[in-house]
């Protein structure tokens, strides 16, 4: 064969294996709105755009962003937040700030932040709102009773209350310990949890705080 012939047959396989290898990174997880300076990928976006499974999306100060996704669940997230959002559309993590979360029922969104599992109780629709803060979570739930998922127990969070839970790191793996018993995916342990008078005071969009559509306790 000769040198240009390999060379044509290597262009060739490229082209056949990378759009292969775009899809299977390019998921898309829902449709974002912007306000404000908002970043996706450390990228300044000014308009709407798409997000994909593995996107970072990060608001600055009196800026905000709403995720619509295909099922009908928002996702919103508030001012010097940042989330990350994975490929299997059910899930995403709170690296710093808080998010509303508008969850439709049925096809539950499950939030990841301090290393703990949070979502609607029983897969029921729910309206919450959960903040990092330090070691610790606040949840407030506006609508339907709200899970917090650690690794030694489950709070669960009452429709219409608001809770403090405080979170410790999970211990270390021994030296040693295979991958599925690393550090990273171990979940937090509850050390504590305190009842909060008042909801956190953060402006949520009309279709996540608002009456406008009913959702079930």
């Amino acid at each position: 064969m000769s040198r240009r012939s390999i060379v044509f047959a290597i262009i060739s396989l490229a082209l056949i294996v990378a759009p292969v290898c775009a899809g299977e990174n390019s998921i898309a997880f829902g449709s974002l709105k912007i306000q404000g300076q908002t970043e996706v990928n450390g990228m300044l976006v000014k308009a709407e755009t798409t997000i994909f499974a593995g996107d970072l999306v990060s608001t600055k100060s009196k800026s905000s962003a709403l995720l619509t996704l295909a099922g009908g669940n928002q996702l919103f997230v508030v001012e010097n937040s940042a989330a990350r959002f994975h490929k299997d559309s059910k899930s995403v993590t709170l690296e710093r700030g808080a998010l509303g979360v508008l969850d439709q029922g049925g096809n539950v969104v499950k939030v990841t932040s301090r290393g703990a599992l949070v979502g609607p109780a029983k897969g029921k629709a729910a309206r919450y709102v959960v903040k990092s803060e330090g070691n610790d979570l606040i949840l407030s739930s506006l609508r339907g009773d709200v899970e917090v998922v650690a690794e030694n127990r489950t709070v669960t969070v009452p429709s219409g209350t608001s809770m403090r839970i405080e979170i410790a790191d999970p211990a270390p793996s021994p030296q040693g310990a295979g991958p599925s018993n690393s550090y990273a995916k171990k979940r937090g342990v509850i050390v504590g949890t305190v009842v909060v008078g008042t909801a956190l005071a953060i402006a949520l969009p009309l279709a996540l705080s608002g009456d406008d559509e009913p959702v079930s306790p």
